[in-house]
């Protein structure tokens, strides 16, 4: 995938999480961080994106690393409808998945998504 293309689909996501609000409340996430996957996954770089106005709205947590020599954008969610809608957000921009309860990774090849399924568990989609 391009830089242009994951940029993009970055900015599409963030923007989509932000115009969609949900309230919070310990959902599905429970204690599952960005750090806690990056940490589990044996990321590089770990670079968590600060901006507030995403974890406002239903993202609790939202960074990217290194993995395999790709780009992996890691969220974590409070709620599943919050997490239900990055989904349908990822699957719309024809995106890998990896899914799991409260969490959810973005990766660039079908390759890497086994292996992030591998260590962390969850679902390819």
């Amino acid at each position: 995938m391009s830089r242009t293309r994951r940029g993009a689909n970055s900015v599409l996501l963030a923007a989509v999480l932000a115009a969609t609000a949900c309230s919070g409340g310990g959902g599905p996430g429970g204690a599952t961080t960005v750090h806690a996957l990056a940490s589990k996954l044996g990321c590089s770089e770990l670079e968590i994106v600060t901006d507030e106005s995403q974890r406002a709205f239903g993202a609790t947590g939202d960074g990217s690393c290194q993995f395999a020599g790709e780009q992996v954008h890691l969220l974590t969610f409070d709620t599943d409808p919050a997490q239900e809608r990055a989904i349908r957000i990822g699957k719309d921009f024809e995106q890998i998945l990896v899914i799991g309860e409260g969490w959810m990774a973005r990766v660039e090849s079908a390759a890497t998504a086994e292996t992030v399924k591998a260590k962390l568990g969850g679902v390819v989609k």
